[in-house]
């Protein structure tokens, strides 16, 4: 009898090991404690869930590695991309809300559902926080940003003002697009930020922002547009441009946040549709978005102006002992800067 009755324990232990997610209440959350030679792979397929739901979770990378001991949020079933796990999760800070965290799965131009990375899969801590290496068709620097009392150096102040062709008689940049930057920077490893365009006078939005040295088009090295896009709609009070058909995004601070996307391609007048001509009277998305931010409706005036965009000027290079100019940065091929919209 006491031999049936521990063949009846060990019966339900395996039945609860091999199928762990009866273990919890349908649709919560579960804690999985890693074991020895475990992996992202072997974990997931035990609790038939994805790798992605698992690493999004738990605010890791998906080829993240994991140690024996360590604790993770299993997602259940049916919280497909871990987005409701995550949100549970309280050893994690705030996390993109699962609008921010669909739009990485928008449609391109194509048509077809895009199924790429998560922005924390390029994230990791730079080798030199507050460092960084940023440039333009001209010229590029690189250095300390932010000194240890967290204020801006006014060495790398001017550098990346240069950068930005915010100088002289143009505004200045503001300290919080500066500070943007930096916080980009630390995101993403400290890797380079391409500047394509900062302060111009010519713009298809009649407001654009450009015009006073608040926004900049810009692409980071190795790190896909979307994939960029997405962190950068988790920051508060900015605006957010993609151009899936362009090679840059932009960003610009401004009271309340918005976001656009606009599929044309270089030089062309906006279009919000991935098919078709551009509009014959362009479309002030920046102003649409904001007023839809404001709760305003009132329509925005048509622009009149050209549809090419100034590149950034070269800045004049200058000495310090934590920062670095160099003239080195090769422009693309025919020697011209692609040209930038809104």
């Amino acid at each position: 009898m006491f031999r049936h009755a521990l063949l009846g324990l060990v019966f339900v232990g395996l039945s609860a090991s091999a199928s762990p997610a009866l273990a919890s209440a349908k649709g919560a959350p579960q804690t999985h404690v890693v074991q020895k030679g475990q992996r992202l792979g072997s974990i997931a397929k035990r609790y038939n869930v994805t790798i992605e739901a698992i690493a999004y979770a738990n605010g890791i990378r998906e080829h993240a590695p994991i140690k024996p001991g360590q604790r993770l949020v299993i997602p259940d079933r049916s919280d497909k991309d871990g987005s409701e796990a995550r949100a549970a999760n309280p050893n994690l800070g705030d996390a993109p809300d699962p609008a921010t965290r669909r739009a990485s799965l928008e449609r391109p131009s194509n048509g077809r559902r895009r199924s790429g990375p998560a922005w924390q899969d390029y994230a990791h801590t730079p080798k030199r926080k507050n460092w960084v290496e940023i440039s333009n068709y001209n010229s590029k620097w690189r250095g300390l940003v932010i000194d240890a009392k967290g204020k801006l150096r006014p060495a790398a102040r001017q550098a990346i003002a240069e950068l930005l062709s915010a100088t002289g008689d143009h505004p200045g940049p503001p300290d919080r697009l500066l500070r943007l930057i930096v916080d980009v920077s630390n995101t993403f490893g400290g890797r380079p930020i391409h500047i394509v365009s900062g302060y111009r006078t010519t713009s298809f939005f009649r407001d654009s922002r450009h015009k006073t040295s608040q926004a900049m088009d810009f692409m980071i090295v190795g790190v896909p547009n979307a994939v960029a896009r997405d962190y950068l709609l988790t920051l508060d009070n900015v605006g957010v441009g993609f151009y899936p058909n362009s090679t840059f995004l932009h960003l610009d601070v401004r009271p309340h946040s918005t976001r656009w996307i606009d599929y044309a391609g270089p030089g062309e007048a906006p279009r919000k549709s991935p098919h078709g001509a551009p509009a014959q009277t362009p479309v002030d998305f920046d102003e649409l978005a904001e007023q839809a931010a404001e709760g305003t409706s009132h329509e925005p005036s048509s622009p009149a102006r050209d549809a090419t965009a100034e590149s950034a000027s070269a800045p004049s290079s200058g000495g310090e002992t934590t920062g670095s100019v160099s003239g080195s940065t090769a422009k693309p091929s025919g020697g011209a800067a692609p040209a930038a919209q809104p």
